[in-house]
């Protein structure tokens, strides 16, 4: 999920419990993190929305101010004992995947990638030009690449579904435009790449 998301939690306690429980979410949660770097992430309280005997119902509204990553949702209650001591247990429910981080995209010409230059070197047509998309670590993944190009051989913009996308210019300048969409649908930067390409009858 992604920011403007509004999750709903639900749940069940095997207990009556003393009013109603306050259901935390720490997101931010990485691969290989510790139980003591967990517990150094910032945590938010879910909102309380209905309550039918020990059933109850929470929401969460998913901000771009959310860490992305693995997001825990944690239940604290309170419950009298048979003595009418107060006892309070927290317990992890469950979680799910926040993924505020648009994916990037690189452009490589006749499978050499470009460099902070651009493509390089003698770009002889027909040229196979690559789009690779890559997400963040522990996101949603890559749903689609776009692209569009300008100059002799103009395309309209396309999307193609998946991680990667390829085409092919023939000789003359062109401009690429082209940029990723992730499955949680945070857009990519778009970027730009002017292209020349020679025939080869010509060098």
């Amino acid at each position: 999920v992604s920011a403007g998301t509004t999750i709903r939690i639900s749940f069940t306690s095997s207990l009556a419990l003393t009013g109603n429980p306050t259901v935390t979410i720490t997101p931010g949660i990485l691969p290989g993190m510790s139980e003591q770097e967990i517990s150094q992430l910032p945590t938010y309280t879910a909102i309380f929305d209905s309550r039918s005997g020990n059933d109850y119902t929470y929401t969460f509204l998913i901000l771009s101010s959310h860490p992305s990553g693995t997001a825990r949702i944690s239940v604290t209650g309170q419950s009298q004992s048979c003595q009418g001591t107060s006892i309070t247990g927290t317990s992890i429910i469950g979680t799910f995947n926040i993924d505020n981080l648009p994916p990037t995209t690189t452009i490589a010409c006749g499978g050499v990638a470009a460099t902070a230059g651009g493509c390089t070197g003698l770009l002889l047509a027909p040229l196979t030009v690559t789009l690779a998309c890559a997400d963040n670590s522990g996101g949603s993944g890559c749903n689609r690449v776009c692209y569009s190009v300008s100059g002799p051989q103009p395309l309209a913009e396309r999307c193609i579904a998946g991680a990667t996308a390829g085409f092919t210019l023939g000789a003359g300048t062109h401009t690429v435009s082209y940029y990723s969409i992730d499955n949680a649908n945070n857009r990519g930067v778009t970027r730009t790449q002017t292209i020349t390409v020679y025939n080869p009858n010509d060098v």
